[in-house]
């Protein structure tokens, strides 16, 4: 899987790749909702695995390398 584009907004990451879209989302610092799809769209359900109002305000960092994008909070990194 190449990195196609990624775009960023306080707390997340939307990545293009050459198989696919994935959103990678900061509930708090020791959480990171990953969303990944093959489709042309994320489905708009509510998911079943998070729970409403369970995001906080997370600081995250982006660090682009010559191989990799890193995607952190205070406690985990992806």
């Amino acid at each position: 899987m190449n990195f196609v584009n990624y775009t960023t907004r306080p707390g997340e990451i939307s990545l293009e790749t050459t198989s696919g879209k994935m959103i990678l989302t900061a509930y708090s610092p020791g959480i990171i909702r990953i969303r990944y799809t093959v489709a042309t769209n994320f489905l708009e359900q509510k998911s079943l695995m998070v729970i409403e109002g369970a995001k906080s305000p997370t600081e995250t960092t982006v660090r682009e390398t010559n191989d990799s994008i890193i995607f952190s909070t205070s406690d985990l990194a992806i």
